[in-house]
């Protein structure tokens, strides 16, 4: 009887053991790994130490189970290497630090186009409807009279995307440059969800921000930046 019980009692020091050093590890498909292991030894002791087996506690640690495992199955998906064209890999190298699944994600929300002609992609003093990222062409960037000229790729909105206030220059893509947008409301709603991905686009933005104002071309006073 002793020697059940020790049994029993390291069963329950292993789960905890396994969970505990699941908690230090930094991977979150490891971490949910050695955290369904050790609910799994959780069960096994529900289930041989008591005289009558702990049903509710058995059915809690199973739902438990399957929803960590449903998660698992979702991370190692999103880890998948996604096939992507020339121009959705440059937006992919310029957000870096998200999972392919998480870009495609993004993308299915995203429309791509390409001027016909000048286009206004944000006027200074009004709130832009859409976040751009240009994937070809050439931008004018025109503020209280001073304007510069870049190049793509960059994202174009940024600042007044972060702040949610209207554009601080007015930025008109030439003729033949193209382009992905995302509406900016549908945009802030998609991201709610998904903490991972906002913290990497707010990261992305800080270095396009510096890359906008480091490879800006004054043609007319001093450089500025969308």
């Amino acid at each position: 009887m002793l020697g059940e019980w020790y049994a029993a009692l390291s069963l329950v020091h292993l789960a905890a053991a396994i969970q505990i050093a699941g908690f230090l590890v930094r991977d979150q498909i490891v971490l949910r790994i050695m955290i369904l292991i050790g609910t799994c030894l959780y069960l096994a002791y529900y289930y041989i130490e008591p005289a009558v087996p702990l049903w509710d506690a058995i059915v809690c640690g199973v739902l438990m189970a399957v929803a960590n495992l449903y998660m698992i199955v979702r991370l190692l998906f999103d880890r998948r290497p996604g096939v992507f064209d020339e121009e959705d890999l440059l937006i992919y190298g310029a957000i870096r630090q998200i999972a392919p699944g998480e870009f495609k994600r993004l993308m299915k929300r995203a429309h791509k186009g390409q001027a016909s002609d000048n286009m206004v992609l944000t006027s200074e003093g009004n709130v832009p409807e859409y976040l751009y990222f240009l994937l070809g062409g050439d931008l004018t960037i025109s503020k209280q009279g001073a304007e510069s000229r870049l190049q793509a790729p960059m994202f174009i909105g940024d600042i007044a995307y972060i702040l949610n206030q209207p554009a601080s220059a007015t930025t008109t893509l030439h003729s033949g440059g193209r382009y992905a947008r995302w509406r900016a409301s549908d945009l802030r709603k998609f991201l709610e969800k998904h903490e991972r991905l906002q913290s990497a686009l707010e990261v992305a933005f800080n270095r396009d921000l510096a890359s906008k104002l480091a490879g800006s071309k004054p043609t007319n006073g001093d450089a500025v930046a969308a």
